[in-house]
């Protein structure tokens, strides 16, 4: 591509992005965070007033969701813009082990048309125990291999939750279940 042509492409662009901008149909990204598990009703935010939408128009811009995947998840009050926890929301289900799981979410105003981005955090707590492969794990230990301070490997626990919220450490306590038998000779 030529100079002319680039700069010929560049124009359309801007022009279509101005456009957009001013009939109103796109706009700036707003991001919530919220806890997983939140109970049903939990304000997440205010997305009518984020947006400076004044009060008395919500109503007439009938403001509602547009990202079918998560209206199982969030729903929009039309009567005061609030954005609210529709449902419990697993993090593990909707994100796996990621680090950060965010939903991309779109929200409507019909009266005008205009789409606004945003998106919700999920933030992990920690509401699932590490867990092992097997319940029991046996094993002999021969006096040749234990020597004061040997050390033996164990099975490393799987944990659902993530960052501090995942298994970072764990410790062996004797109990009925785990014992030393010492021998004397």
């Amino acid at each position: 591509m030529d100079i002319r042509g680039f700069y010929q492409c560049w124009k359309w662009q801007v022009v279509c992005s101005f456009l957009l901008c001013s009939w109103g149909w796109v706009s700036g990204q707003l991001h919530y965070s919220i806890v997983e598990e939140s109970d049903p009703g939990t304000l997440v935010g205010n997305v009518a007033q984020d947006l400076g939408i004044k009060r008395v128009e919500i109503s007439q811009q009938r403001i509602h969701l547009r990202s079918e995947k998560y209206q199982k998840y969030f729903s929009v009050n039309q009567a005061n813009g609030g954005l609210a926890v529709k449902d419990r929301i697993d993090r593990e289900s909707l994100c796996g082990s990621s680090p950060r799981c965010l939903l991309q979410l779109e929200v409507v105003s019909e009266n005008p048309v205009e789409l606004f981005s945003l998106e919700v955090e999920i933030l992990d707590i920690n509401d699932n125990s590490p867990t092992f492969s097997s319940d029991d794990r046996i094993i002999e230990i021969t006096e040749i291999f234990a020597g004061p301070g040997a050390r033996f490997a164990l099975e490393i626990a799987k944990d659902l939750d993530v960052g501090v919220n995942g298994v970072s450490q764990y410790t062996l306590n004797t109990n009925s279940l785990f014992f030393t038998v010492c021998e004397d000779s």
